[in-house]
Parts: C-alpha cells; structure tokens; sequence
C-alpha cells in the first residue's frame, strides 16, 4: 500500500526538526508543497499533526520551527502514566554533546516521554548517578554519556543492578562483561579505518601520516590497530611510526593536542613526505590545518586531511574538510528506543558503520600517475 502523502510530509519534518542546525529555518509551506508536489491541504494536515504533538509551531512572519521543550537538572511536572528516562551526560563543551541532548529530547517529545536531566562534572562519582536513577520515581530507564571516562567494574556492577534498561552512547570503550539490562550504542571504529584508509588509497596516496589528539581507549586502539592492518594491505608506507600520539587525559583540550602534535612534529612531517594525514577527530583537524598553514603546507596541494566527525561548518571551510561520520541520530533513536522497549538488542554493543562526505581537503593523485 503506497505511504500516504501527508505522511511522507510529517515524516520528512521530523527528521528535519531533529537536526539542531535546521531546527529554526524548517521548509516554507509553499517549498513543501513543490518538494512533495502536494496541495496546500495535504501539507497542512501534516502541519497540524506535528503542532498538535508539540513538535513545530507555526508564527506568523516568522514560519515553521521546531519546538524546543524546557530543559532543568531536575523537571517536577508529570502526566499521569507518562514515562521518565534520566538523560545523563559529561558537562563538556562539545557540540557533539550539544546535539546529542537536542536530539534525545527531540526523540522524547515524539514518545512523550519526560527528561531529567544529570549533568557529570570532572570529579563526579558515576555513584552518584547511579544513587539518583535508582532515587528517581517512576525512572523507566537510563541514557548516558559519559565520553572519554572508563567506567569501573564496581560502577558497571552498580548500573547492572538498577532495575531498568541502561544505554551507553558513544562510548570510547567496550566492555567484556555487560548486565543484562546494559546496551552499548557507537559509532564502529573498525568501519571508520576501512573507510578512511581506503578512501585515501583509492586517491593515490601511499605516505600517510595519523595525528590521534584523544584520549586511548577501546575506540581508538580499534580504530588505530585497524587502520594500521587495512594500510598494509593496500601496500601503502605506514607503520608505527607514522602515528603522532601523546598522554591525553579525559577532561583535557583535543583541539590544544591536535594543535600542539602537530606543531611538535612539523620537521618530521615534512621530511617524511607525507601526502596525507588523518585525524582522529575533525576539530582537531582544524587546529591541525592552522599549524601547517602557518608553516607554509598547502591544503590539499602538498598534504591532504581527512578526519572523523562531521558538522555542517565543515563545508564552509576551505578546503572543505573531507570526513567520515557515523549517523548520530540513528545512534539516539536506537537508545530512546531500547529504554522505550520498542527495541531489543541481542548483542551488547551496537555499532554504527560511517559515512563519508568528500570535501576539496583530500587531493586525487590518482589522476596524475
């Protein structure tokens, strides 16, 4: 049976209003109708679907946006037989963390399910927030973000022993021994190599150079230890000592190591030759490219730069940076879904593959050779 077209409507704003770079400059009511080929009716009745479930509101002059709900450490009001999840998350200025918590309130408005909010500071014992789950009435389930720190044995223990499902996103690390009631949502390290290393290879270049300015964990040992295996099979020059790392603690500046590893290793990266360098993230990226800009490299000419994360700036820039990233927001779903029971996970950890998006960052030396 063919989708309804209002549907196809709704269903397009929805994604739409989850992304928090479009979520106040959403489609006119007349680009909705050329886009869809629909009548003013059609796109009205999908409006007024999504207004009546408090996701868009619709002001005169000033178009349709999304509705941002209210967001406190702490939130009193609640409907009879409405669900709560507590929404758990690293105090860091990231916008990565950013999107993460508009997307998951974005998901539990649709499942009018409440938030409360519990935010990690440095030296927050994850107790602490085990303590407050398991004091919160009515807590249906738990979504954490806990970025570069490694929970412990005893915590995961603790979080074993709530009496709800527990999802883990974006973790850095993965662990042997999970609770039944834990789940682990990632991006997939193993994917992000591939991608990378083959891209590059298919582009010509066989000098490479890897700048890891985050913190060591289970992710990025993956995604080095594979980078490494998939490079030697497509026969480029990289080893060990084409990797550019230094003690990063959680907590501390990715985008200061990124800039401070390469400004550090700038002669080596010159006399080694290299015509590529990854990155593990794509901030650090952009620091990176300010050093070797400031030391007379050309970007993509002498040194291309591909990175892990997108964002929408990043087309700005130029070169445009060439990333890979995984879909967060399918990432937020799964784990608002898993609390919600609408998803059931059989495996522990769930990883999601990676996109590329090619930007002018990456040279094709393959059409000089």
């Amino acid at each position: 049976m063919a989708q309804l077209k209002y549907i196809k409507v709704k269903d397009y704003l929805l994604k739409l209003a989850s992304q928090p770079e479009s979520a106040n400059n959403l489609p006119s009511v007349r680009a909705l109708m050329k886009k869809f080929n629909v009548s003013l009716a059609t796109v009205n009745k999908a409006l007024s679907i999504l207004e009546n479930d408090g996701i868009i509101q619709r002001k005169q002059g000033q178009g349709i946006m999304s509705v941002t709900a209210p967001r406190a450490v702490t939130v009193l009001e609640k409907e009879k037989g409405q669900k709560t999840i507590v929404l758990a998350y690293v105090d860091y200025p990231t916008k990565q963390i950013w999107d993460m918590t508009y997307c998951v309130w974005h998901f539990a408005m649709q499942d009018k399910i409440r938030i409360i909010e519990f935010k990690l500071h440095q030296h927050t014992k994850l107790q602490a927030l085990i303590d407050f789950v398991a004091e919160t009435p009515d807590c249906q389930g738990l979504l954490m973000n806990v970025g570069a720190v490694k929970i412990s044995d005893a915590e995961l223990k603790g979080f074993g022993e709530l009496d709800i499902p527990v999802a883990i996103v974006d973790s850095m690390y993965f662990y042997k021994t999970l609770s039944d009631n834990i789940r682990i949502f990632s991006p997939d390290p193993t994917y992000s190599a591939r991608v990378m290393a083959k891209h590059l290879y298919n582009k010509g270049h066989r000098k490479i150079g890897y700048i890891r300015n985050e913190p060591h964990g289970d992710y990025s040992e993956q995604f080095q230890k594979n980078l490494l295996s998939f490079l030697a099979e497509y026969g480029t020059d990289f080893s060990k000592d084409n990797i550019y790392a230094s003690a990063i603690r959680s907590w501390e500046d990715s985008l200061s190591a990124a800039y401070s590893q390469t400004l550090n290793n700038i002669e080596e990266i010159k006399a080694k030759g290299y015509t590529a360098l990854i990155y593990k993230s794509s901030p650090g990226a952009v620091a990176g490219i300010k050093v070797l800009c400031e030391h007379g490299i050309r970007i993509p000419q002498e040194i291309s730069i591909i990175s892990e994360g997108d964002d929408q700036l990043y087309q700005y820039l130029w070169p445009g940076l060439t990333t890979v990233t995984a879909d967060y927001q399918a990432m937020y779903k799964s784990a608002v879904d898993y609390l919600c029971g609408i998803l059931t996970p059989q495996n522990p950890h769930t990883l999601f593959p990676l996109i590329l998006t090619e930007r002018e960052s990456v040279l094709d030396l393959s059409k000089k050779n």
